[in-house]
């Protein structure tokens, strides 16, 4: 059973297996969950058999039929596919139609601020599942009032949003954080409390690129 990655042209890259094609297509959030939330749980190879089971449907039987290299340069090649920074940042995306916009800090609405505190206070293994309610918080509809929008019907649409929206408004936020004492931390507590969303999620976000950099100069 042959399993290699292909590429088309630049802008195309598939996973062939078994003379069938697997299009990459850009790792939405939900596919960023799926992967990160066994990162901890599983070996190198493991994790590798899961990346390639994720974004191709195919089971874990079916991809062990292929050998070890194999595995291993395609595991590769979907590691740095799906942890790949953004150092765009995105104030507005369309996705299915509807247009979100990233909320402006200065005038954050005490729900919204509360909703993103709640959030923060959750364990590291709810926000890395559940990454897409932190986007639902940050981006709402185009000229719709936070309070009068559709949380949870925005919460499940963020999981086929692409990571790069979330990646890329966290390292703009990182870039601002220096400089604030305690008094303006305390008269700008709405951006404060991104910037502090931004340093936790960084983290959590980048812990795969650091492990991997690290297995490298290893």
């Amino acid at each position: 059973f042959l399993l290699k990655i292909i590429f088309i042209n630049s802008m195309r890259e598939f996973i062939e297996y078994n003379g069938e094609h697997y299009l990459l297509q850009e790792p939405t959030i939900k596919v960023w969950i799926e992967v990160m939330k066994f990162r901890e749980l599983l070996d190198e190879e493991e994790l590798y058999v899961k990346m390639i089971s994720v974004i191709t449907g195919l089971n874990r039987d079916d991809i062990l039929k292929a050998n070890a290299n194999q595995i291993t340069e395609v595991g590769e090649k979907l590691k740095s596919y799906l942890w790949r920074e953004s150092k765009q940042l995105f104030p507005e995306f369309i996705h299915n139609k509807i247009t979100y916009k990233l909320c402006d800090f200065n005038k954050m609405t005490f729900g919204q601020f509360v909703d993103i505190e709640t959030f923060l206070k959750k364990d590291e293994s709810y926000r890395i599942a559940n990454l897409n309610e932190l986007c639902a918080y940050l981006y709402c509809e185009k000229d719709i009032q936070y309070a009068d929008s559709d949380f949870q019907k925005r919460i499940e649409a963020m999981k086929d949003v692409p990571v790069k929206y979330v990646d890329g408004m966290q390292r703009y936020l990182g870039w601002l954080k220096t400089g604030f004492g305690y008094l303006i931390r305390l008269l700008t507590y709405p951006l404060f409390l991104v910037l502090t969303t931004c340093r936790i999620l960084l983290t959590s976000i980048n812990k795969g690129s650091k492990k991997q950099k690290k297995e490298t100069n290893i």
